[in-house]
């Protein structure tokens, strides 16, 4: 069974008192890893380093997980964004 639910919290809360967070629905595919080139590219992204800094990006036994979103929901202004049409285009890539 490829279904797949991840729940993030985030330490804020909305205008009304909610605690933010986003709830992701869809289908996984597990991919044998290390993707070195992925990890970099993501830490490139996120932390402006151009190498990923743990060593977790050469491990034998590091996979790469790859989600098809069906459905996003919880609370926080990444779901006012969910009702962009590009967001399926862009959400599966990695």
């Amino acid at each position: 069974d490829d279904r797949i639910v991840l729940s993030i919290e985030d330490e804020e809360r909305n205008e009304r008192g909610y605690q933010r967070h986003l709830v992701i629905r869809g289908r996984a595919s597990i991919e044998p890893g290390p993707n070195p080139d992925l990890m970099d590219r993501l830490a490139t992204k996120y932390t402006g380093l151009r190498r990923h800094p743990l060593a977790l990006r050469d491990s034998p036994t590091s996979v790469v997980v790859r989600v098809e979103i069906d459905r996003l929901s919880g609370v926080g202004p990444w779901i006012e964004d969910a009702v962009s049409p590009d967001l399926r285009a862009t959400a599966s890539v990695s």
